[in-house]
């Protein structure tokens, strides 16, 4: 009944025989006994207070594993995700009896109730629409879990907008986002009745997708500039460069010290130079720094020399 299953008593350990007294688990084995076989209505304040007693467990110390139980009832009528009248008479008399405060049990509906909700939503949404059919049977379920109007809509758009997100993710996965990605998710979000949100940062990056859309397809943009440009020539883009020149180089390496003398099995130290080797290199020289700007034709570099 109720979720529970009737379990036997705990042996009482060598100390508790010793300071005869019974294991404190077995106030809540007693406490799981009673709520299995005993309708919740026919039980009382006194009933509970009585075990906790018997067995001396502190009501402090004993809230959290009252919470558990009212989390498996609460469970257990859901099976249906439904909640009827009587079953909430139950879960408010289990409130009373076991003195829960009404922020803690709102805590543990928003823990097991809303889950389910937003399960729903996501299977109805999946289909990127919502139908006024599917509109009303979500209504239906939001009251049937007793889930008030307002927190069922913001629970409805938090999920709409994740799902909406996923979309825009896997379109901008390549770093692009083409014009018909695009007019998808609006068509999306139009039929899920959800308004797409961005931060600045966000803003920015789809822009930059768009932008390197249009790249990618040819479609440059034209950039006014400070340069005189060639007949037919138009800027695309231009950023702030450094030039720098790339030079071969020939780096002679000189070797001294201590050598073997030939013919002996000792050694001897040379004060000059008595091998050389050269090593090729590149090196890179700054040139100038300004602009370079990206035209349809070339590469500019613009500087302040």
């Amino acid at each position: 009944m109720n979720g529970l299953q009737i379990i036997d008593l705990k042996k009482a350990s060598f100390m508790d025989r010793l300071l005869k007294r019974e294991p404190r688990e077995n106030a809540f084995v007693e406490i799981n006994n009673l709520l299995a076989c005993v309708p919740i209505l026919n039980l009382d304040k006194d009933s509970i207070e009585r075990l906790l007693q018997k067995h001396n467990v502190p009501r402090g110390n004993a809230r959290p594993r009252l919470l558990n139980f009212y989390a498996i009832i609460l469970k257990d009528f859901l099976r249906n995700l439904n909640l009827n009248n009587q079953e909430l008479e139950n879960l408010h008399h289990l409130r009373n009896i076991f003195s829960l405060e009404l922020q803690e049990v709102g805590s543990i509906h928003r823990q097991i109730i809303h889950p389910i909700y937003k399960m729903h939503i996501r299977q109805i949404i999946s289909d990127g629409n919502l139908s006024e059919q599917e509109k009303e049977k979500l209504k239906q379920i939001a009251e049937r879990l007793y889930i008030p109007k307002e927190f069922a809509e913001k629970l409805y758009i938090n999920e709409a907008s994740a799902y909406l997100h996923s979309v825009l993710d896997k379109s901008i996965a390549n770093g692009m986002l083409s014009d018909k990605e695009e007019l998808e998710l609006e068509r999306l979000a139009k039929n899920l009745q959800v308004e797409l949100t961005f931060s600045e940062n966000a803003r920015k990056n789809l822009e930059r997708c768009r932008y390197l859309w249009k790249l990618y397809i040819g479609e440059l943009p034209i950039v006014k500039t400070p340069v005189r440009l060639g007949k037919d020539e138009n800027c695309a883009g231009f950023v702030k460069a450094m030039m720098y020149q790339v030079n071969n180089s020939r780096v002679p390496v000189r070797y001294s010290g201590y050598h073997e003398l030939r013919g002996q099995e000792d050694f001897g130290f040379h004060s000059g130079t008595f091998n050389k080797d050269v090593v090729v290199g590149k090196t890179i020289t700054f040139i100038d720094q300004g602009t370079l700007y990206l035209t349809n034709c070339r590469l500019l570099f613009s500087g302040t020399n």
